[in-house]
């Protein structure tokens, strides 16, 4: 028994290795699908600011919904909060 033992290792198990290929496939994937989500993101924001296509003409090139494209726009008229003065030019 303990022959058998030194052979079955982790890096040797099938299912084990399986399991690690399955992973790396799944991290690709997921990897990938946020790769795209923020080009499609910054491809709707340089539409929205460069451009002055209707929200359905914007969301037909981009290949996504009026919804997804109002939601980007409602982030971009978001006024920036205001620079808090320096006060040590007193």
């Amino acid at each position: 028994m303990d022959d058998l033992t030194g052979y079955f290792t982790m890096e040797r198990d099938f299912v084990y290795i399986r399991g690690q290929m399955d992973g790396m496939e799944k991290g690709l994937k997921k990897g990938e699908e946020k790769a795209l989500e923020k080009n499609t993101k910054k491809i709707v924001r340089n539409l929205l600011r460069k451009t002055n296509f209707t929200i359905a003409k914007i969301a037909d090139l981009a290949d996504v919904s009026q919804y997804y494209v109002r939601k980007i726009k409602k982030t971009l008229s978001k006024p920036k909060a205001a620079a808090i003065p320096d006060r040590r030019r007193a």
